[in-house]
């Protein structure tokens, strides 16, 4: 869930998955947004950015990272799991096998009683795994709801 190694998407009413983007507050280090992100929020902190990027996600991509990734994953699971959003399916691109680690400890704390499911949090949907990034998201949005119909924003010219 960090900028650079983990990105999320939105269905918007059946349109295709849309690029969105929270940073920190901009340093003159770190240049402009990219020009194909059609939503950039800049928020104060880390906290309040893994609380907008989990908030906002019908579902959550991690690519291999390191701790940020990790921190933001946990935060997921555990904002999930505590109803304090709802819960959203979570890919992790295995690329060469790099979350196969992980993917065993969390089987093995659920299996040993460290690690409670609830009936609104499957682990099949906590955690679904794939080396190939078209597979994987054709993956979480088999699993994301549909969103509702919404009226068409845009006006026509007669």
């Amino acid at each position: 869930m960090t900028a650079t190694p983990s990105a999320h998407t939105r269905p918007r009413c059946g349109h295709r998955p849309r690029p969105e983007h929270v940073s920190r507050p901009p340093s003159p280090a770190l240049g402009v947004a990219h020009a194909g992100l059609s939503d950039l929020r800049i928020v104060p902190d880390m906290a309040t950015r893994k609380k907008h990027l989990a908030s906002a996600a019908d579902a959550v991509i991690a690519l291999p990272g390191g701790f940020g990734t990790l921190d933001g994953l946990a935060y997921v699971w555990s904002g999930s799991a505590l109803a304090v959003f709802p819960p959203r399916p979570v890919g992790l691109l295995d690329t060469g096998g790099f979350y196969r680690p992980l993917v065993t400890f969390v089987r093995t704390a659920v299996a040993q009683g460290f690690l409670a499911l609830h009936d609104h949090l499957p682990l099949d949907e906590m955690l679904l795994a794939d080396d190939d990034l078209a597979q994987l998201i054709r993956t979480l949005l088999a699993r994301v709801p549909a969103a509702p119909e919404a009226e068409d924003d845009i006006t026509t010219a007669a």
